[in-house]
């Protein structure tokens, strides 16, 4: 299916648009960041006469140092079972992963109370882990 096709399915048109215009204002604001950077590299030449090429070295050496930490730790986390991981598929690939927090083994009507207690529980803490909010997604481990 595609998205025109998508659109034309009342069921999940909203869901769709809502996806659609969620992504463009990600868009924006990726956008508006980047400008924000290049403002910041132009301070600093007309400033400093740093080398807006050597600026944007350091910057993206250090991000790049930042992104690897990161990864790292993801690693860490998921074989001390600090985080746990469900994989959509055998054999997914790991950037296909789900990464959070597992809340129940088994679920059922009875146990709602103690499904949203814990689902508010593992937000704080997915929140403290990534420092984003997380998704909650009913997923089965493919092994």
């Amino acid at each position: 299916m595609n998205i025109e096709q998508a659109l034309q399915d009342g069921e999940i048109k909203n869901d769709v648009l809502s996806s659609i215009k969620e992504a463009v204002g990600i868009a924006l604001e990726i956008e508006s960041k980047q400008q924000e950077i290049k403002n910041i590299a132009t301070v600093l030449k007309e400033d400093y006469e740093i080398p807006t090429a050597e600026f944007n070295k350091v910057v993206g050496a250090i991000v790049k140092a930042n992104l690897e930490e990161q990864i790292e730790k993801l690693d860490e986390d998921l074989d001390d079972g600090t985080i746990e991981y469900a994989s959509p598929y055998y054999d997914a690939e790991r950037e296909e992963w789900f990464v959070g927090i597992e809340l129940t083994q088994g679920f059922d009507l009875e146990s709602v109370g103690v499904f949203i207690r814990e689902l508010e529980k593992a937000e704080r803490e997915f929140v403290e882990m990534f420092g984003v909010w997380g998704t909650v997604r009913a997923v089965k481990h493919v092994y």
